[in-house]
């Protein structure tokens, strides 16, 4: 939890910036294969929208500029109830794991709500070869509600770029 809480730290202004560097580090402490964060953003209608502002060993042309609905599939679901998701026996099409070695699918999921008390501003996925253990479920619930925190400041740093100090935490 040190190392992730340094990264949201050093990172915690620029939410592409902190995005990238907390979902390289996860993949490699949960030892799963890719990670992604949705956030949640205005659609183009003005309706809420979970917006795809990072990813780690995805298929990027696949997920680029991808937009979610609120309750519309499982990420969706996951924002919606405000409960993690665990999921095993993955439908192959469901994520494909790309790499200098080729490509593969993901076979095990968790999704962790990105949320401080009742607040929820996303969505934390991770996807994986192997099942996920317990522990590490909870731990990506700790670094969701770390994170949330975060989010909320960058996003209101990145609104108002033009002020001198940026927002920080309150701990």
């Amino acid at each position: 939890m040190v190392e992730s809480s340094k990264i949201l730290s050093e990172h915690k202004t620029n939410l592409q910036d902190l995005s990238k560097h907390l979902l390289e580090y996860l993949v490699r402490y949960v030892e799963c294969e890719q990670a992604a964060l949705y956030v949640i953003n205005e659609g183009n209608e003005g309706e809420p929208v979970l917006s795809l502002v990072g990813g780690y060993g995805c298929d990027v042309n696949k997920l680029k500029n991808k937009e979610v609905l609120i309750g519309e599939n499982l990420v969706g679901s996951c924002f919606k109830d405000k409960q993690q998701i665990k999921a095993d026996n993955l439908d192959p099409n469901y994520m494909i794991v790309s790499s200098g070695l080729g490509k593969k699918s993901a076979t095990h999921l968790v999704l962790t709500p990105v949320m401080q008390d009742e607040t929820i501003v996303g969505v934390l996925e991770v996807t994986a070869f192997k099942p996920i253990p317990e522990y590490r479920g909870g731990f990506l619930k700790d670094v969701g509600a770390s994170l949330a925190s975060y989010i909320s400041i960058s996003m209101a740093n990145e609104k108002n770029d033009q002020t001198d100090k940026p927002i920080e935490p309150t701990n």
